[in-house]
């Protein structure tokens, strides 16, 4: 263990790719532990790691299977159905359009469109306002508003053409209208798979919010983007804390 340093990086727990597993997480031989309920969403947490691309080794397995099985393993660490407590929800999008609560695309052409084992797919198209898009718009409902400390998005991304600097990745709270955490920016967003974004926590208690993708944007003019970029949403997660909430 080395003193808190103000200059100290955080760093994930494998410095190089690992060979994947070969079996789902809940296969024999098991080990059982028990853990106090406060600490479940910390270990659903820090096993989002196991999901990113770059932790495994290429040629050692499927990916998709491998981050499959992540999944899977991280719901075994279910929430404690007591009060005021931190519940962690995990959806994969390649599995299910709507793995958790209520997931619904924003109104069609731009919004995308969900694929079997891919997850949901950027689209394009021309919006009311004559401005040209691709990308994704999904919309999660909530049973119940609760207090939301994070929402993540793991997802591919391509970057495509952009007239200006404009939000091109993150998360709208539409229970009380407001921007979540800092977007990325056509400046700031980066081409890649296996890629995370964070919104940080909600002002408020929340039932709803947009999730938003956008690979390319044209404004003011005729036709379509010059170059439309490409986007996979594979999975979100969300943390927060509720005394009733159980992801349903």
């Amino acid at each position: 263990m080395w003193p808190d340093q103000p200059y100290a990086e955080a760093r994930g727990s494998f410095l190089r790719p690992v060979p994947m597993p070969t079996v789902d997480p809940n296969a024999s031989p098991t080990k059982t532990v028990s853990v106090s309920c406060q600490y479940l969403p910390y270990i659903r947490g820090a096993l989002q790691q196991l999901l990113l691309q770059s932790t495994w080794k290429e040629g050692t397995g499927d990916l998709l299977l491998t981050q499959e099985r992540v999944f899977n393993l991280i719901d075994l660490f279910t929430e404690c159905s007591s009060s005021d407590l931190p519940f962690f929800c995990s959806g994969d999008a390649r599995s299910s359009a709507s793995p958790f609560a209520v997931w619904t695309l924003d109104t069609p052409p731009y919004s995308g469109v969900w694929v079997s084992g891919a997850g949901y797919q950027a689209t394009c198209g021309v919006g009311s306002d004559g401005n040209s898009y691709c990308g994704i718009r999904l919309k999660v409902q909530l049973d119940q508003a609760v207090d939301i400390s994070d929402v993540q998005l793991l997802y591919d991304y391509n970057e495509g053409s952009f007239d200006g600097p404009l939000n091109v990745v993150g998360v709208y709270d539409l229970t009380n209208s407001a921007v979540v955490g800092t977007w990325l920016t056509n400046s700031t967003v980066v081409s890649g798979s296996g890629l995370t974004y964070h919104s940080g926590p909600f002002s408020a208690p929340s039932s709803q919010f947009f999730i938003f993708i956008h690979t390319c944007v044209k404004i003011g003019a005729s036709g379509s983007c010059d170059v439309d970029g490409l986007a996979f949403l594979l999975g979100i997660n969300v943390a927060g804390s509720s005394a009733t909430y159980d992801c349903g």
